[in-house]
């Protein structure tokens, strides 16, 4: 199972159901799917 993390949504593409996510701890942005 994928660990959970916090962030702020940097970009949302609503239509295709994903977006990256810019971690409040810093580092890499994480790519989310729904």
């Amino acid at each position: 199972m994928a660990r959970r993390q916090r962030g702020v949504i940097r970009t949302w593409k609503a239509a295709q159901g994903y977006g990256f996510l810019a971690p409040e701890h810093g580092g890499e942005e994480v790519f989310v799917h729904i």
